[in-house]
This record gives C-alpha cells, sequence and structure tokens, in this order.
C-alpha cells in the first residue's frame, strides 16, 4: 500500500459518489452523500461517514475507522474494519479483516 505526499483530504460534505481509482489515496474526516468506489492500487481511508454504499476492487484499500450506513463490498481488494457498518459486509473476494470490536448491523460476511 503506498500513500502519497498530498493525499485526497474530505473535511466538508460531499453529495455525489466518490470513484477513486489509480494509485489515489483519500482520506474522509466529513460525509459522503453518495457511493465510494475504490479501485486499481487506491487507498481510502475513513474516519467520517458515508452514506452510500462502499465498494473495493483490485488492490483497492478500505480502512473504517467511522460509520459507514450502506453496504460494504469486497471484490478484491483489502478491507480493514474497526469502525461501524450500517448495512451488509459483502466478501466477494480479497481479504477483510474485521476488529472483535468493530459493528456490523447486518451480518453477512
Amino acid at each position: 500500500m503506498a500513500y502519497t505526499d498530498n493525499p485526497i483530504e474530505i473535511h466538508d460534505e460531499l453529495k455525489e459518489d466518490i470513484d477513486l481509482k489509480g494509485s489515489e489515496v483519500a482520506v474522509i474526516h466529513g460525509i459522503v452523500g453518495g457511493d465510494v468506489s475504490v479501485t486499481g492500487s487506491s487507498t481510502l481511508i475513513l474516519h467520517g461517514i458515508i452514506r452510500g454504499n462502499v465498494t473495493v476492487g483490485g488492490q483497492g484499500t478500505f480502512f473504517i475507522h467511522g460509520i459507514v450506513y450502506g453496504d460494504v463490498t469486497n471484490n478484491g481488494g483489502i478491507i480493514r474494519h474497526y469502525g461501524m457498518i450500517k448495512g451488509k459486509l459483502n466478501k466477494i473476494s480479497g481479504e477483510t479483516i474485521v476488529n472483535p470490536k468493530a459493528i456490523v448491523c447486518e451480518n453477512e460476511y
């Protein structure tokens, strides 16, 4: 997992979808109202809130320290879950690690 010197940082509320691809790194401290896609070798670190669904694929990496109100689906990436998922956690392929203190409200994994 490669971190860049200038990650994308979101501190406000965004109502649109986010599509991370390539080698982008994003840190969300605010609120994202739409769906989020993490693909390629991109990395998303969530400390805030995502109201939509999250899909991780390719070699994408998703660290959950905040809250996802939708479903989280791993289609071949890496998910490290330490926060709360109000929807389902769907592990189709890839590596998904759930901390014992993390919460999944509609447990499907």
